[in-house]
């Protein structure tokens, strides 16, 4: 998963605000239950819409977690079941199989003669963990290691975008499929499989769109650039496949699906806005410079203790020395648009009552 639906105070409105958190906070819960506490940091944000997708469907029961530095020192109704343990297995096997790219690429700490042996053992120690949270949801991980795999040839021998984003469209495919099974309603997996793969094609490309300048800075292969696409063009493609994606799930009957509606109708669009090339940047003022491995921990240590990665409205980022936002702070919701572009989000469940718009149309 990419990052691509990180939260939006302000969008979800308080309660479902609560409800997103409870997902978050009970996937993390579930990899310290069953892979240990330092497999906790790679805790993933989109990995949340599996246990949505799965909420949505099947009733789902919550307890209550205790206070944690990570949401303010806040106790957290957190739901139970497959759902947080399906998002837990994907956090943790794409963690492990995004580390072997970075190593094979030569990219970053994984890739540095320093660095190696380190990532190795890690990306191991995560593949064995994704075996056992895959067991606890009938899943065998290397099915999904199967399509990740593919991923390196795909770049290499891709002629066009399409081709060079297609495994990991795939495995995301894979993991919204499995979402359906836990409830005796039947939902048709093959509609999700689709929803999946088109979600997992925009946030594949917008990373490409994100990272296009740096890219060429540091000489890294970038999907866009190798095959001659600008990343405005790269950008109307990821629009395209998250309106295929909305179509995939528009005819899905859910036992609550307003939080999934708000995820795909308006949390990925206003990240994309976010992402917008032709939009005019901000001006942010660089803190510092970049910061060695061992100096970065430090201060990345410092800002998850002191809770700045979720709540801080701005603080300097460990490693890069870049101004970033806490991922529960409100946002900025400039980029947010007219929410009424989609007039089912005016149904009865009230999904976009928080909104703000005049949903008369």
């Amino acid at each position: 998963m990419f990052g691509l639906l990180k939260p939006c105070s302000a969008m979800l409105g308080p309660e479902r605000f609560s409800r997103w958190m409870g997902h978050y906070c009970g996937q993390c819960l579930a990899i310290s239950d069953h892979a240990g506490q330092w497999p906790r940091l790679v805790t993933n944000c989109d990995a949340v819409a599996l246990s949505v997708l799965v909420e949505a469907q099947t009733p789902t029961t919550e307890r209550e977690a205790g206070r944690c530095a990570l949401r303010g020192m806040r106790k957290q109704a957190i739901p139970e079941g497959p759902g947080v343990d399906l998002a837990a297995f994907a956090s943790v096997a794409l963690a492990s199989a995004k580390i072997d790219d970075h190593r094979a690429d030569g990219d970053g700490f994984a890739g540095s003669r320093w660095g190696r042996g380190l990532s190795t053992r890690a990306s191991r120690s995560l593949r064995d963990h994704a075996h056992r949270l895959g067991e606890r949801v009938s899943i065998d991980a290397d099915d999904l290691f199967t399509l990740l795999n593919d991923h390196d040839a795909a770049e290499r021998d891709s002629r066009d975008l399409l081709e060079a984003v297609t495994p990991s469209a795939r495995a995301t495919a894979y993991l919204f499929s499995r979402t359906a099974g836990w409830s005796e309603e039947a939902v048709d997996r093959s509609a999700l499989a689709e929803a999946g793969f088109q979600f997992g094609m925009a946030a594949h490309v917008l990373d490409a769109v994100e990272d296009f300048a740096e890219d060429a800075e540091k000489g890294r292969w970038n999907p866009l650039a190798a095959h001659d696409l600008t990343p405005s063009e790269g950008f109307a493609a990821a629009g395209g496949f998250l309106d295929r994606l909305r179509d995939s799930l528009a005819d899905l009957h859910w036992r609550e699906g307003s939080l999934v509606h708000m995820m795909f109708a308006h949390l990925a669009p206003h990240a994309m806005a976010r992402i917008d090339p032709e939009r005019p940047k901000e001006h942010r003022t660089r803190y510092g410079t970049p910061k060695g491995f061992f100096e970065g921990l430090c201060a990345a240590s410092f800002v998850c203790c002191t809770c700045q990665w979720c709540w801080a409205s701005e603080f300097q980022g460990p490693w890069s020395g870049q101004p970033r936002e806490g991922c529960c702070h409100q946002c900025d919701c400039s980029g947010c648009g007219d929410c009424c572009n989609c007039c089912s989000c005016c149904g009865e469940d009230g999904c976009c009552g928080d909104c703000g718009c005049d949903c008369s149309c």
